[in-house]
C-alpha cells in the first residue's frame, strides 16, 4: 500500500486510462475567417534552458500551439501523440505551452521522457488563444492567425485526425 500511496503509480494509470480512450476526431472545422494576426501581441515563453522566444518568431510557419499543464491528465495522455504528429507533419510546427510556474516546469521536463518543444508562458495570452480549460489546442495560420480550435484531448496522431489536419493547413 506504501508504493501506491508514496508513488506515481495511480497518476500513471490515470494517464495510461485517459491515453487509451483518447479519441480521434470526426471532423476539424477550419475557421473561415479569421481574427487578426496575434502576432501584434508580445507572447512570450521560455524553453527548458530559460532562453526565451517570441510566438512571432513563428511568423512564416503553420504552428499547432497547446496549451498544458502537468496536474491535467488528459493534457499529459495527448502527448505521445503529439510525438507521432510531429513526425508525420514536420511543416507544422509544435509549441507546447506550460501554464504552471517555474519549478513544477522544471521538474517535469526533467522527469519527462517526451521528446516534444516544451515551453514556460511568461506573458498574458491574447483572447484568440487563451482558454478557459485545457488542453486546448490552436492552429496558427503563416501570419499568426488563428484557423483552428480545439479544447479537450485529441488523438492527434490517428488516420483521421491526421486527415483532418492536412484539410485544415490546405
Amino acid at each position: 500500500m506504501a508504493v501506491l500511496y508514496f508513488s506515481n503509480f495511480p497518476r500513471w494509470v490515470s494517464i495510461q486510462y485517459a491515453r487509451f480512450n483518447l479519441e480521434a476526431p470526426r471532423q476539424l472545422s477550419r475557421i473561415d475567417t479569421p481574427e487578426a494576426s496575434i502576432y501584434a501581441y508580445k507572447v512570450t515563453a521560455e524553453n527548458a534552458l530559460g532562453e526565451q522566444m517570441q510566438l512571432s518568431s513563428f511568423k512564416g510557419q503553420k504552428v499547432f500551439v497547446s496549451l498544458w499543464a502537468s496536474w491535467c491528465v488528459p493534457c499529459i495522455a495527448e502527448f505521445s501523440s503529439l510525438e507521432l504528429l510531429s513526425e508525420n507533419m514536420p511543416e507544422l510546427s509544435l509549441v507546447l505551452l506550460n501554464i504552471e510556474d517555474r519549478a513544477v516546469f522544471d521538474k517535469f521536463v526533467k522527469d519527462s521522457h517526451y521528446d516534444l518543444p516544451f515551453y514556460l508562458l511568461k506573458t498574458p495570452l491574447p483572447a484568440a488563444i487563451n482558454a478557459r480549460s485545457i488542453p486546448a489546442t490552436f492552429i496558427l495560420d503563416e501570419e499568426g492567425r488563428v484557423i483552428f480550435k480545439q479544447t479537450g484531448a485529441v488523438d492527434w496522431s490517428s488516420d483521421a485526425a491526421l486527415f483532418e489536419l492536412k484539410k485544415i493547413l490546405d
